[in-house]
């Protein structure tokens, strides 16, 4: 609470002091800064274009796209992209990953791994815990919303211009810096039916002069978390009722225990309403003829579909010009996130943990041992608190109006993520639940033999829980120059060249507390690694034709070269060459194309990572008996990147003859090889994947060794599409936009295996739209938007049944906004003073106070469309749908000059 005082404090002071220092600043109209033609470098590449219509296909979401999308944060703008699948979210079953309350981006449902996450172009330290323990990534909750000037999507793979990771294409923030006046803006919306309100504070202060602009911008966000019992299709783990399968688990409570009966052993359930001093007859059978259990637990009790979250941070970016040619500039960054999981009781089972109630413990009715299966809810839920601090810092100079169009950069960047991951609650060390198992004292042993709350003594309980800790750290530490301009001009125009160098260092350290090893359940690993990568490219675009010519078909012609190659410290280099064509036959009618290749160089984790070991059930070659054996994985040092093969066609038609039409349809094709993974213990068994096998005296597998190894290959292609059609006329601009993708194939070849079709698969459906209708006229705005996600099949498990179809989901989205404008540069008069400066005119009081202010209202899923019934604990797939349901939303923006 003492930071969100302390930001409040911050948010207002800095508010009044640059609204004082700004009142002065030149107002500059809209249509002005449109009419300027200004050199700028488009993600994708390093030479400077006067439009944005290069070899590369990329998708710009400014700052008046992303607020008619409605979305609060950045998890939900890149969410609402159709590009986007298999996504990392904290909604993706919060509090069961290795990841707690982060979000990644997967462009072409590569992974979150193959797409590239920069801010102004450059590199951010990943978020310090790797998703499963390997996968590092770029967290987007690290990137507050209200500092984006507009995000860059590039569509295709990009390793000749950025290096590792631009697998399936490069998301790009472009941070707000060019902005004078101030500007607060206050948002609150919440669900209807359950409260999961969200909140959200922001404030940007800037001045802008000829010489020197600087911005600082602040922001708050918190939100509610969602319980999955306040869903009707969540609030049990039991979907028979929806035709799928009974996902509540056995350990439940009251428990089961196992007695043994010679080389077998007997299930035997606690019956219901049981105190803790149960007979040898008072149990029930624990299991029924059908296998289900007889005490099944309901983890959804318990469980949250979204998790309660808090953020706060600010931004600070700068730009001085000390002569024409030369300018400073620099950014510093910081955000906090707190974020709150909460998952069932811990489950204490013979199975997995080895537990033993024995013949000794104080209420053990029958005089021998017993095996477990239970689950401590007195101890209450799993709780654990994610506390994230990330910071980013960049100084540098510029270079720029050179002869020959020539300009340069030269920078020093360093950011990092800290990430504490605390438990308060729930968590058992294993050592202790033994100890009190074995003993024989009524006052002091744990009771298993009873149902639900206040039958263990308190003491007991609190002996037995452990508060472990994961403390994580990643940083990046770069210098980089760059430098582009026209090499020689040919006919058709100046041939443009870039040149760049950098070196970073990367580190990555995961540590746990003491003691972390006896936490049940647990599967934390640590990590303490680091590496330097040496880069250099070169890029160049070469005109063939020019519009000036006016020949048939060749109205303009480009082609583009770029390469880059990496030195790592830890393995090796990669050389990474991409191919570019830009063609315009005639007016209105742009074809582009590429072939590049790129990589993905292994994590520190995935190439450092202790061994860990675990189980695995195998079977041993001609025998027919499975077997559970020591299973140890972990890093490998000899590991190689993962490469790529990219192939991208596209097609852009806006017709002279109808104005405001625009069709963009994108072909791509991404060939990925080498990925790195843990081969399965049965595939190193049979040769299938690399490992060692270690056998006992009889000849049965004792042991597998697999640690991460490249394995397999992905192979996806499909279509883009984007129209856009804008009508102007008296009454206003209407303005039509639908973006669609579709898969047409996504396999996955593995080595001995068949290969699979993972086309129309779990959070992989084939097509996914956009679409939306908006009204614009002076200050009023209002939209109608419509996401559409196509239906996909399940992957139900061990091939019980024939996989179950999830339907189709549409909701649709409004929004109508209006902004008041009564001191506009339209109607300003002159200052009197012959200098040719104007000012605003005189505002009567209620005029200056509404004067640049704007009222946002809007309904996110306005009929409330339920997730469609997918097989799984939660009734639904938490990375292609969203459990909210109806979202109600206003926000209040005011501008001050």
């Amino acid at each position: 609470m003492k930071q969100n005082k302390l930001l409040v404090s911050l948010i207002a002071s800095s508010s009044y002091s640059l609204v004082a220092m700004s009142q002065n600043t030149t107002i500059e109209s809209e249509n002005e800064r449109a009419n300027q033609t200004e050199a700028v470098v488009v993600t994708g590449s390093y030479l400077t274009r006067t439009d944005y219509e290069g070899p590369q296909a990329v998708v710009i979401y400014d700052r008046k796209r992303i607020d008619l999308t409605g979305a609060r944060t950045v998890t939900e703008l890149l969410a609402k992209l159709p590009e986007n699948s298999t996504g990392l979210s904290e909604n993706v079953y919060p509090g069961f990953g290795y990841t707690p309350g982060a979000s990644a981006v997967s462009l072409r449902g590569l992974g979150a791994t193959s797409s590239l996450v920069l801010i102004n172009g450059r590199r951010v330290a990943p978020f310090s815990f790797a998703a499963g323990g390997a996968d590092t990534f770029v967290d987007l909750n690290s990137i507050p919303l209200s500092a984006v000037e507009r995000v860059e999507i590039l569509k295709e793979g990009a390793s000749a211009i950025y290096g590792s990771d631009a697998i399936a294409g490069v998301v790009n923030f472009i941070l707000r810096q060019d902005y004078s006046g101030d500007e607060v803006e206050t948002s609150y919306g919440n669900t209807t039916g359950t409260d999961s309100g969200e909140f959200r504070e922001s404030f940007v202060s800037g001045l802008n002069s000829d010489r020197f602009r600087l911005l600082l911008t602040g922001n708050y966000f918190r939100r509610n978390s969602l319980a999955a019992r306040d869903r009707s299709y969540a609030h049990t783990a039991d979907q028979r009722r929806f035709g799928g399968f009974d996902f509540r688990g056995e350990n439940g409570n009251p428990g089961t225990v196992f007695l043994p009966r010679g080389d077998d052993e007997v299930a035997l359930a606690v019956r219901r309403g049981s105190k803790g001093r149960p007979g040898v007859d008072d149990f029930k059978p624990g299991f029924s003829q059908s296998d289900e259990p007889t005490n099944p637990f309901d983890g959804n009790r318990y469980s949250e579909l979204v998790p309660e979250t808090e953020r706060w941070g600010g931004l600070l970016t700068f730009g001085y010009t000390l002569t024409p040619h030369l300018e400073l500039f620099g950014e510093a960054s910081y955000q906090a996130l707190h974020t709150t999981t909460v998952i069932s009781p811990t489950s204490l089972s013979s199975g997995l943990s080895g537990f033993i109630v024995p013949a000794t413990n104080a209420f053990n009715p029958f005089g021998s041992d017993l095996g477990l299966a239970w689950r401590s809810v007195e101890t209450r839920a799993r709780i654990d608190e994610i506390e994230v601090d990330a910071y980013r810092y960049v100084g540098g100079v510029k270079v720029k109006d050179l002869p020959n169009n020539w300009s340069a950069e030269a920078a020093v960047q360093y950011s990092e993520s800290n990430v504490v991951d605390y438990s308060s609650a729930g968590y058992l060390r294993q050592t202790a639940v033994q100890a009190a198992l074995n003993d024989r004292n009524a006052e002091t042993a744990l009771n298993v033999f009873g149902d639900g709350k206040g039958i263990n003594n308190p003491r007991t309980l609190r002996k037995i829980t452990a508060t472990p800790r994961t403390d994580g750290h990643s940083s990046i530490l770069g210098y980089d120059a760059r430098a582009n301009g026209e090499l020689f001009q040919l006919p058709a125009g100046p041939v443009g060249l870039a040149l760049g160098a950098e070196f970073r260092e990367e580190t990555f350290t995961q540590r746990l507390s003491e003691g972390v090893d006896d936490i049940v359940g647990l599967g934390a690993v640590g990590s303490d690694a680091s590496r330097d990568v040496y880069s250099a490219l070169f890029e160049v675009a070469i005109p063939v034709t020019s519009a000036k010519w006016n020949l048939p078909l060749l109205r303009a012609l480009e082609f583009s070269i770029a390469e880059r190659y990496d030195h790592y410290s830890d393995f090796g280099g990669a050389a990474k060459p991409k191919f570019g064509y830009k063609w315009k036959p005639v007016a209105g009618l742009l074809f582009r194309g590429a072939y590049s290749e790129g990589y993905r160089a292994p994590s520190l984790p995935q190439l450092n990572s202790p061994t860990i070991t675990g189980f695995g059930t195998v079977l041993t070659p001609g025998r027919t008996r499975e077997t559970v054996v020591n299973v140890l994985s972990g890093g490998n040092p000899g590991l190689q990147p993962e490469n790529s093969y990219s192939y991208f066609l596209g097609a852009i038609i806006e017709p002279p003859s109808a104005k405001g039409l625009s069709l963009e349809v994108n072909f791509y094709r991404i060939e990925h090889r080498g990925l790195v993974a843990a081969p399965e213990a049965q595939d190193v068994v049979d040769g299938r994947a690399p490992g060692t096998v270690s056998f006992g005296s009889d000849g049965e597998v004792r042991a597998v060794t697999a640690p991460y190894a490249n394995l397999g290959t992905q192979v996806v292609d499909g279509v883009d599409l984007d129209l856009t059609y804008r009508f102007e006329s008296k009454l206003g601009r209407l303005t039509f936009d639908t973006r669609a993708s579709f898969i047409n194939s996504f396999e996955l070849r593995q080595p001995g295996k068949p290969n699979l079709d993972k086309t129309d698969s779990i959070a992989l459906p084939e097509f996914r739209l956009a679409s939306s209708l908006t009204y614009n006229r002076g200050g009023f705005d209002a939209g109608v938007t419509v996401n559409y996600t196509d239906s996909y099949d399940d992957e139900l498990p061990n091939g019980r049944s024939e996989p179950h179809t999830v339907g189709s989901w549409t909701t649709v989205d409004l929004q109508m906004s209006y902004e008041w404008r009564y001191g506009s540069l339209e109607d300003a008069v002159p200052d009197g003073k012959g200098g040719g400066t104007r000012r605003p005119r005189a505002l009567k009081g209620w005029q200056r106070l509404l004067d640049g202010a704007k009222l946002t209202l809007g309904v996110l899923n306005a009929g409330n469309s339920e997730p469609p019934f997918a097989n799984a604990d939660f009734g639904y797939d938490p990375q292609t749908a969203d459990p909210t349901g109806r979202f109600l939303y206003a926000s209040l923006r005011k501008k001050f000059w």
